[in-house]
């Protein structure tokens, strides 16, 4: 019983230490629970797009915008990407991007089983005379959903997306292509 007091007496800074960290650890935790809710908290929209005004909403809605991106393959992009052996083509097994812009540094990308929309995209990316459509003829956003391909050919490239989802781009003899959901690059 002796070596407990002593051991007390030398070492009772330690103890008052932590049973007071203790303490305060719990009040704060309490606190941040119980006073400071996420859906109380304001917060000032004015530098994002985000709509939302409090804590809670916006990081659901952060949640939701990644959730939607990641669900539509623009994030998956970077997951298993290859290259074509010139490194002007890249491609996942959910698009296929040419660096057709290479003085801006931006590359052109076209969606993998997405041909109502990549008809449209191909041809204002590449423009309409430099296209060739199969199966149909549209302008703008008027086809009558007779179209089976598009095949554009501009700044030494080639793309072609098709309604089975096959997309394809190629220049100077390297090419990738997605066909059944599988990236080929040469």
């Amino acid at each position: 019983m002796n070596k407990i007091k002593n051991l007390i007496k030398k070492k009772y800074k330690v103890i008052i230490s932590f049973f007071l960290g203790m303490f305060v650890a719990g009040t704060t935790v309490f606190a941040a629970t119980y006073y400071f809710k996420a859906t109380d908290t304001t917060y000032t929209n004015s530098n994002s797009t985000l709509s939302s005004t409090n804590v809670n909403d916006a990081l659901d809605e952060l949640y939701n915008k990644t959730k939607a991106m990641v669900n539509t393959g623009y994030i998956s992009i970077f997951s298993n990407l290859k290259f074509s052996s010139n490194k002007k083509i890249m491609a996942s097994n959910y698009m296929v991007c040419i660096d057709y812009y290479a003085n801006n540094y931006s590359v052109v990308c076209f969606k993998y089983n997405n041909f109502n929309v990549e008809k449209y995209r191909i041809r204002r990316v590449f423009g309409s005379g430099a296209c060739t459509v199969t199966g149909g003829n549209f302008y703008a956003s008027n086809d009558p959903g007779t179209t089976t391909k598009v095949s554009c050919t501009a700044n030494n490239f080639t793309c072609e997306v098709q309604k089975t989802g096959y997309v394809y781009c190629g220049t100077a003899g390297k090419s990738c292509y997605i066909s059944s959901g599988t990236a080929t690059c040469n």
